[in-house]
Formats: C-alpha cells, sequence, structure tokens
C-alpha cells in the first residue's frame, strides 16, 4: 500500500497524471485515453484531478490507492458526498477480496447499514435480508400512493410530466403482468453460446442502450420489447442524433430511460414528438431508489437488474451481464477493443450484480 500519494506524486513531480497512470495501469492498454485532456498535461492536483486517479485505482484494483486518492479528493472539495461513498466501495471491495469472493455478515451488515435508514441490524441473513426488503418495501409503498394519485388525477392539463408518467404506469402494468422477463446485457460473454432461442421464449426481452444485433441472433435473439437506456444518451446534439437513429432500429419497441445520476427530477428529452412518443422517463422516486441501491454512476444495465430485481420483484433472467470481464472487448457486437467510461466502478458492480442481489432477493436474478 502506498502510505502516502501525494509522495508517490511529488516523486513523480517531473512527469504528467499520464505517466503515472501508466505506471500504476496493470497492463489496461491505452488506459490514458481515458482520462479526461485538461487533467493529463497539469501540474494542478484538484478536486478532479484526485476524482480521476481514484477510478483509475479503482478500475486496476488497487483499492488502497484509490481510498488515498478519495481522501485528497475529499479534502480538495469538502463538501462533495462522491469520494466518501467511493471510499465505502473500495473498503467493501478489500473486505471481500480478503474474505475470497464471498459474502460474510459482515459485509452484509455494512452494505445494509449504509444502503437503509434503519440502525437495527441482527446478526444473522435473513435479519439482514429482511431489513434490507423491508426498507424498499416502504419506499414502494410511497411510490404506489404516487402512481394511484397520478392514475386518478382528471386533470386536462396535459403537460409533458403528466403525459409521461401515464406511459409510465401503463408500461409498469403490462411489466408486472409478465409471466417471464428476460434483460439482455451487451457482454460479449454472450458470443458462441447459442442462447437466442432461449431468450426469444420469454414474455418480455429487454436490451440495452439500442445494441447491434444483425449477425448475432444465434446468440442474443431476435425479439425485442423494451430497451433500457439512459439520460445521457438524449443529451447533446450528437448524443440525441446516434440515439434517434439507433432507435429506428426497433421501430415498435418502447425506450425506458432510467439511471441513478437524475435523482431530483424526471428529466424528459427535448427532442420530437415522434421519438418522444417512443420513451418512458423513470419518475424521480424509482431514479433516487436506484441510486440508494446502487450508485450515482450505475452502468444502464445495472440499474435495470436493481429495478426488475428489487423494485418490482420480479424473476428475471439476465444474459450477457459480465461486467466488462473483457476490458478491451467489452460488448459482443464491437470489432474494435473499447474501454468502458471510467466513472462505472466495474469490480464493484459484478459483485453487487451477482453476488449481493441474488442473495438478498433469494435468487430472483437468475444470471446466464
Amino acid at each position: 500500500m502506498t502510505t502516502n500519494l501525494e509522495e508517490l506524486l511529488n516523486n513523480k513531480k517531473d512527469s504528467s497524471l499520464s505517466d503515472l497512470i501508466n505506471l500504476r495501469s496493470n497492463n489496461i492498454e491505452n488506459f490514458s485515453k481515458l482520462a479526461p485532456s485538461d487533467l493529463l498535461n497539469t501540474n494542478t492536483k484538484n478536486s478532479e484531478y484526485w476524482r480521476f486517479l481514484s477510478l483509475h485505482f479503482l478500475r486496476c484494483k488497487n483499492y488502497d490507492d484509490a481510498i488515498l486518492a478519495c481522501l485528497e479528493h475529499a479534502k480538495s472539495n469538502p463538501n462533495d458526498k462522491e469520494p466518501v461513498d467511493r471510499i465505502f466501495r473500495a473498503e467493501l471491495l478489500i473486505d471481500i477480496q480478503l474474505n475470497n469472493g464471498t459474502i460474510s455478515d459482515d459485509i452484509l451488515k455494512k452494505i445494509i447499514t449504509k444502503k437503509t435508514k434503519s440502525k437495527k441490524i441482527e446478526n444473522n441473513l435473513h435479519a439482514y435480508q429482511n431489513n434490507f426488503m423491508d426498507e424498499f418495501s416502504t419506499e414502494r409503498q410511497n411510490i404506489a400512493a404516487l402512481e394511484a394519485s397520478a392514475n386518478h388525477d382528471k386533470s386536462d392539463a396535459y403537460s409533458p410530466q403528466k403525459l409521461n408518467y401515464e406511459k409510465h404506469l401503463a408500461l409498469l402494468k403490462r411489466l408486472k403482468e409478465a409471466k417471464s422477463i428476460a434483460i439482455v446485457g451487451n457482454g460479449s460473454s454472450l458470443l458462441n453460446k447459442g442462447l437466442g432461442e432461449k431468450i426469444d421464449s420469454h414474455d418480455e426481452v429487454i436490451r440495452i442502450n439500442f445494441p447491434g444485433m444483425k449477425g448475432h441472433e444465434a446468440d442474443i435473439g431476435t425479439r425485442t420489447s423494451l430497451v433500457l437506456t439512459s439520460n445521457q444518451h438524449f443529451t447533446g446534439e450528437e448524443n440525441i442524433k446516434n440515439s434517434k437513429n439507433n432507435m429506428t432500429k426497433y421501430p415498435n419497441t418502447t425506450g425506458l430511460i432510467l439511471d441513478s445520476a437524475h435523482i431530483n427530477s424526471t428529466p424528459i428529452p427535448s427532442i420530437d414528438e415522434l421519438t418522444l412518443e417512443k420513451l418512458v422517463s423513470l419518475p424521480q422516486q424509482y431514479r433516487s431508489i436506484l441510486h440508494d441501491i446502487g450508485y450515482v454512476f450505475s452502468t444502464t444495465g445495472l440499474s435495470g437488474i436493481i429495478f426488475f430485481g428489487i423494485l418490482l420483484r420480479k424473476k428475471v433472467n439476465a444474459f450477457g451481464f459480465d461486467f466488462y470481464s473483457n476490458i478491451t472487448s467489452p460488448y459482443y457486437f464491437m470489432t474494435t477493443k473499447h474501454e468502458p467510461t471510467i466513472l462505472h466502478e466495474i469490480e464493484y458492480e459484478r459483485w453487487l450484480a451477482h453476488k449481493f442481489i441474488p442473495l438478498i432477493t433469494n435468487k430472483n436474478t437468475v444470471f446466464f
């Protein structure tokens, strides 16, 4: 463990952050390309500098150094809650590593105490499960009350928000009635598995971020009833253009915008009415829970697993969620090397999705 990250950096004072990244990158190819360009050639160690460095160390599984970088980030910006939350996740990953990947009672107690408001944690798995699910059952009851109120609102004031809520209620009813649900991720682990027919056999087949499908049907299936996406894909001229183009490949499919970065409002994209008609933006009440269970930069895939497995309590079969186990070739439809955004804490996501959520929901989510 590096005892003083500032000392490590001072020892490299004639080099740029790019050099440090290359030094500590554990052979992740071209990792410095993920760094914001204005940070790579500066000697200013501001909060963004420490933020990126902490994310880099997490990606490299250097959790001790990630914690030190987070502490520097917190010192440089005392009002920012992000480094404090990231320290919790790094410490959790250290505990998991020391426990050979298994979930101990101490690890469960730590994560449930952090993610729920209850202070009463008993020392057994059943109590942990009940505590966690009861906490979010209360949240869901609050959401149910809001939905009932919206359903009975006879106002003629058809605002974009009200129209969105009505579309959300209709989609929710459909999803709750589904007897089988497949969520199909974009991981390269889907290749050569021949799972296409199995995927297509579900009542609902849900995909992530309008992926390319042509040529992969034997592995991923042909049906799509819902696409999960994030607000980022409908923000900015270039992103909107790309997303509208991708939507044309799914002409009769609804897009559900869900992410855990917008928890104080329900963002409605500013796009043409025809495109907007096919989109539903997940209401703020749900987004805040996705944030509480996941974290602010959760991938769309993780948010989807949380939404169905915990909020809707649906049994879900999840395909292709390897959470970037092949870091330079993360998607089944890509032929060139590509690394996921540095903001995604993929080791934490993999553990949360594959270990914690199935355990806490009595194996309601099954991964293939």
